[in-house]
């Protein structure tokens, strides 16, 4: 009799250790996504708020305000950049690519159209 509740105590226990196991790896495979979640709102956020105030700074200050608008872009750019390589990080080769090149010509974008305001 006794060995028969040590044996369902040792099989239960086992049995528990592997599902708290599995719950740690759940929590630490959603970090990342809650730390992008956060980033990409972060961004989000900032580039609305710089999006209503640089035109409203216009008035007194137009270089301020086409820097405030580069920064909107480029915190929009991180709002969309990051979630954006969590969906191509699983992808093949040709995935990440397009992603590398889409972001350059954003970024080229932004610059090439911060200097021909400028003028």
């Amino acid at each position: 009799m006794k060995k028969k509740k040590k044996q369902q105590e040792e099989a239960t226990s086992s049995a528990e250790e592997p599902a708290s196991e599995k719950k740690g790896k759940k929590e630490k495979q959603k970090k990342p996504a809650r730390f992008i979640d956060f980033v990409a709102f972060f961004g989000l956020m900032i580039s609305a708020l710089l999006l209503v105030v640089g035109p409203i700074l216009r008035k007194w200050n137009p270089q301020l305000a086409n820097g405030l608008g580069l920064i909107a872009q480029y915190s929009m750019l991180l709002a969309i950049a990051l979630p954006a390589y969590a969906f191509v990080r699983n992808k093949g080769l040709g995935w990440k690519v397009f992603y590398l090149v889409c972001l350059l010509i954003y970024f080229t974008g932004t610059i090439l159209g911060l200097t021909i305001n400028a003028e």
